[in-house]
């Protein structure tokens, strides 16, 4: 499975979130600390 595929978008232009960022921004941010993982290890964008 490809984690970077983006998920439908629907007509109101909603959606297309990626399974990571899905995963990591739910249940009310008990994540955080994966969210934050990962964001570290992001290559920076310019």
């Amino acid at each position: 499975m490809d984690v970077n595929v983006k998920a439908g978008k629907d007509d109101y232009g909603f959606g297309e979130q990626t399974p990571v960022f899905h995963t990591v921004n739910q249940h009310a941010n008990t994540c955080i600390d994966t969210m934050q993982l990962l964001i570290s290890k992001a290559p920076t964008c310019r």
